[in-house]
């Protein structure tokens, strides 16, 4: 009997650790290194960043070269330019005002994509007219477009976008796999011991 724990524990070791050890990686990023636009938060202003994704999954993050401001950030799935209401908003200040990367955890929104899904993240309105984000003013990301209320910019968001794989379909059916036989066979044994 000992043997069998044994053998079923290194058993569901070997098979799960994959499944569940998929971390985070960084799917889809525009990080030149040439930066040299500014993109500002004013009153009224909206900006939206259109992503393409390369990789299935979990969005768990994004992160945005931004300055100390504080603004609405959201995201909404499919193409820019988007006007109808959003897939998740949430509160975000920037680090400093030396445009260091703020990394926005985006677990809470629970959003899950395909590969070449496109949704779009952005900012909505600030007071003033502050200096708000970094990037490019011409367009380095080619899977996506900048819009500022609904009109489409020249250049791109500074940004990395953070995706928790899905497992692939074999692992899934290789567990399933070899789960079977080791049910079917406690199964057996339990009918074997009860006569």
């Amino acid at each position: 009997m000992k043997i069998i724990a044994k053998q079923l524990m290194l058993f569901f070791i070997l098979i799960l650790l994959p499944v569940v050890s998929h971390a985070a990686l960084i799917d889809q990023e525009n990080n030149p290194n040439f930066q040299n636009a500014t993109f500002y938060v004013s009153w009224g202003a909206e900006w939206q960043q259109e992503v393409t994704v390369g990789v299935s999954g979990q969005l768990v993050g994004i992160e945005l070269r931004m300055s100390d401001i504080t603004t609405s950030f959201f995201i909404n799935t499919g193409s820019g330019w988007q006007s109808d209401t959003h897939d998740y908003v949430t509160s975000i200040t920037g680090p400093n005002s030396n445009f260091d990367w703020l990394y926005i955890d985006l677990t809470p929104a629970n959003l899950f994509y395909r590969t070449d899904d496109v949704f779009v993240f952005g900012s909505l309105s600030g007071w003033g007219n502050f200096p708000g984000f970094k990037g490019t003013s011409y367009d380095t990301y080619a899977e996506g477009s900048l819009f500022r209320n609904g009109d489409l910019r020249s250049g791109d968001f500074a940004f990395r976008t953070h995706v928790n794989p899905v497992p692939l379909p074999p692992t899934s059916v290789l567990l399933i796999a070899g789960i079977m036989p080791i049910l079917l066979f406690a199964k057996r044994n339990k009918r074997v011991r009860s006569t």
